[in-house]
């Protein structure tokens, strides 16, 4: 649920959700409130200056203080998402109040976009992913007990902490795949949808068309990783063919008469709806 990138959040990888952890004595694992990568803040706007640690942490106290699940179902309901009040909570709370999840600022800006009204496809993208990602997630802790939100972490122990980070680590991974899945399922009805049916797409082509490498990484597709899948360079040659959209669609999307696929999903996710 962090990723680097310049196109407004941050992917769920395996490798890259937590910042490292050292656990002597609370030295680098503060808990909930240390996890954060402050090269990838670059400069608070408000002082000209790089993000320091403290302002980095005032600004995710403030986000967590104000309640804007209804802001956020507004402006996902404008963008053809419906996720229910208790599944976003859900979702500010691990990304921005959770132990397992860095504080990030691709994550950060996009949650302020959309709360702010000024939300794109692509925002409303990563919120698919982190719905069915939390749906997930509570099912494994149905199961199992495990509390993917670590509301008792910074009462824990040492060793409770290391067990509770390979805990989170397997069922992140597990509800990241299955994420993964609605994301692309999202994002495919979107393509159609601002294309009036004029290209169509499947949850597949959608993961391969789209200039992340998220789904081509983590995806599973008929059981197998989506890259080792025997229809992947079909996929690939799909994504890269052209294909020639009607003149509304192409103004819409900023795209000429006759475009790449991949580039028509890039313009869909740099949506913005009126």
């Amino acid at each position: 649920t962090t990723r680097t990138g310049d196109d407004g959040y941050a992917p769920n990888t395996p490798d890259s959700h937590r910042t490292g952890h050292t656990d002597a004595d609370g030295a680098r694992d503060r808990g909930r409130r240390g996890l954060y990568d402050q090269h990838k803040w670059g400069d608070n706007p408000a002082t000209g200056n790089p993000w320091t640690p403290d302002e980095i942490d005032a600004a995710r106290r403030k986000l967590m203080e104000v309640n804007d699940t209804n802001r956020m179902r507004r402006e996902l309901d404008r963008l053809g998402l419906d996720v229910d009040p208790e599944t976003i909570r859900s979702i500010k709370k691990y990304l921005f109040d959770s132990p397992g999840i860095a504080m990030s600022h691709d994550n950060y800006s996009a949650w302020r976009r959309l709360t702010s009204g000024r939300g794109s496809v692509m925002d409303a993208q990563f919120i698919a992913h982190e719905a069915a990602e939390q749906r997930r997630l509570r099912e494994i802790g149905n199961r199992t007990g495990f509390d993917h939100l670590g509301r008792n972490y910074d009462d824990m122990s040492t060793a409770q902490r290391a067990t509770w980070r390979s805990d989170h680590d397997r069922a992140y991974l597990e509800a990241h795949r299955a994420a993964l899945e609605e994301e692309y399922d999202f994002l495919a009805r979107k393509v159609e949808e601002l294309t009036n049916g004029q290209v169509p797409m499947s949850r597949s082509l959608a993961a391969v068309a789209d200039r992340r490498a998220e789904g081509r990484d983590h995806m599973v597709v008929d059981g197998v990783p989506m890259a080792d899948h025997s229809n992947y360079a079909r996929w690939q040659e799909r994504a890269e063919s052209r294909v020639e959209l009607g003149s509304r669609v192409a103004e819409k999307l900023g795209l000429p008469s006759t475009a790449r696929i991949a580039d028509v999903v890039e313009a869909v996710r740099r949506y913005r709806a009126d």
